[in-house]
């Protein structure tokens, strides 16, 4: 069975009331939801209340999904707004005091770890400088960006879930590895050093 047949049979599942059907719906897309909530956020704990908004308002829509973008590009669209609506009432950045974001690849962009403590310090002092880079974007170059990269979204998704075009979504998307490369270079990194 394909996955998208496979959600559509679990969403059919959740209207029925069938008791896991929703935990089986939205749990392959768990921590992806967690790590861009947390990007936008930028702390834990309110990430997780994001995940939770998010979670509870994809539970009470699912009776007004159609189907005609898949599941996964709906859900994070309902996340992307509830990250943005979380920062609107909070009107300020958290600064990121736990230390989660010190490695800003987190799960999905590992940074190779190394037995070298060279190699491990120059993969933090990258992840560092990607994170400042990150950090001084508009938000909608760094929402573009950790979309394709941290939940692995494709152009027409992000642009689905954003709202824009697809060459705008390219454009933020370019735009920001400019920014990323430059900080990188700033840094001593050479372009393409992983």
């Amino acid at each position: 069975m394909s996955a998208r047949r496979s959600e559509q049979a679990l969403i059919e599942a959740v209207g029925r009331g069938e008791p896991h059907a929703f935990d089986a719906l939205v749990a392959p897309y768990r921590r992806r939801l967690f790590l861009l909530a947390l990007k936008i956020v930028r702390d834990p704990a309110d990430a997780d209340d994001v995940v939770q908004d998010t979670l509870i308002l994809v539970y009470g829509s699912l009776g007004t999904f159609r189907a005609q973008s898949c599941f996964y590009t709906w859900m994070f669209r309902i996340a992307y707004n509830c990250a943005l609506g979380f920062l609107a009432r909070r009107k300020r950045l958290l600064p990121d005091e736990s230390g989660v974001l010190d490695d800003w690849r987190s799960v999905e962009w590992e940074v190779c770890e190394s037995a070298d403590p060279e190699k491990a310090l120059a993969g933090k002092q990258m992840a560092a400088a990607m994170d400042a880079a990150l950090d001084a974007m508009v938000p909608e170059h760094k929402t573009a960006i950790l979309l394709h990269e941290l939940a692995g979204m494709s152009y027409g998704q992000i642009a689905a879930t954003m709202l824009c075009p697809v060459g705008t979504v390219r454009s933020r998307i370019a735009s920001a590895r400019v920014a990323i490369a430059g900080k990188l270079k700033r840094r001593g990194f050479a372009c393409g050093q992983a």
